[in-house]
């Protein structure tokens, strides 16, 4: 069922796009000439399995088709229909990077080591990790962190640029993702930091991943969240937020029941969603309550999301801060604090 939250979602769109480069338009067209909409296939529902979805979207930032429903069984928000893997892997051996913008390996690794530092702190009082293992590790820059307190750390990527990046730090890495790691390979700490929201069957991928776990061990999980843009991220606004590389869209309520299913229960949450994850024995099988309500709260969510966009208050408030973090960047205030803060870190 088609149920969209405002025409602005209809596919294709003439307008409401956020504004791309001539060089990712080029791009976009020939990504769409070559994977076209017949190749998407129909998705069940990665948390309950269901079979229906409310298409409450059609369109993402770059303007492809991108059929965006909601689990009318449990709420949970992700493609209704998405790429074979075949397309999949076409779209980021020849498409990703230059769709979604080239980054340097430096500057990647630099980036990392200021998220590695949120991350440890985060994470700080859930563990005291001796060795730490990081899905899709970039260029090595969390990691960094992790070897700077003494840990044993492993990297995970695909991008051989990157990891290059990392051998360079004297970061361990092995290209490929969980099939380079042996059964008996266990980590205190594993990252999956912008990871998940990747990955078609979420909660298979958590099984396999939390195998290597410690019996003590600790997942940190990071994602987009809807949650945060009700809360002003993306500007309040859903065009920004989706984008076709992402297959599911989580939501506080919707990232729990799926580790749940994989045999996770949270340590910390917060609605960023920055979370902290250990195994347990507790029963796995999603109630019915839990679904309704998991249903209720995404619906909600959306009403709260379309109706802060479109309010003169929260766009007043959003272009006041904007403004003001404007004005602190221009007068160099921001990269004097930002230089002397990691000097002192490091």
């Amino acid at each position: 069922m088609t149920k969209l939250l405002n025409p602005r979602y209809k596919f294709p769109a003439a307008k409401n796009l956020i504004k791309i480069s001539d060089d990712t338009i080029r791009v976009r067209d020939k990504f769409m000439d070559d994977i076209r909409d017949k190749d998407l296939v129909k998705q069940s529902c990665y948390v309950c399995g269901g079979q229906k979805f409310e298409v409450v979207n059609e369109i993402d930032r770059y303007g492809l088709y991108y059929p965006t429903g909601i689990c009318e069984q449990c709420g949970n928000v992700q493609q209704s229909r998405y790429y074979d893997d075949e397309s999949l892997k076409k779209f980021y051996s020849e498409y990703y990077r230059d769709m979604y913008g080239h980054r340097t390996p430096k500057s990647l690794f630099d980036d990392q080591r200021i998220r590695g530092l949120a991350i440890f702190e985060f994470t700080k009082g859930t563990t005291v990790p001796k060795n730490v293992l990081e899905i899709g590790c970039g260029a090595g820059g969390i990691l960094s962190r992790y070897v700077d307190i003494g840990c044993e750390v492993l990297g995970l990527d695909f991008d051989e640029k990157y990891l290059e990046e990392a051998r360079h730090h004297n970061i361990p890495v092995r290209k490929g993702s969980l099939e380079q790691l042996a059964s008996k390979e266990k980590f205190d700490l594993i990252i999956l930091s912008h990871v998940l929201e990747h990955i078609k069957n979420p909660s298979q991928f958590l099984v396999t991943l939390s195998g290597h776990l410690t019996d003590e061990g600790v997942l940190y999980i990071e994602v987009p969240s809807l949650d945060n843009v009700k809360n002003g991220g993306y500007h309040y606004d859903l065009m920004e937020f989706f984008q076709n590389a992402h297959v599911i869209h989580f939501t506080d309520k919707s990232l729990k029941l799926i580790c749940k299913k994989a045999g996770l229960k949270p340590r910390k949450v917060n609605s960023f969603i920055q979370s902290c994850w250990e195994k347990t024995s507790d029963e796995r099988i999603l109630s019915d309550k839990e679904k309704i309500d998991s249903l209720i709260y995404t619906r909600e969510l959306f009403n709260d999301i379309e109706y802060r966009r479109k309010s003169v208050i929260y766009r007043a408030k959003f272009l006041l801060r904007n403004v003001i973090v404007k004005s602190i960047g221009i007068l160099g205030i921001k990269e004097i604090v930002r230089h002397f803060y990691l000097k002192i870190r490091k």
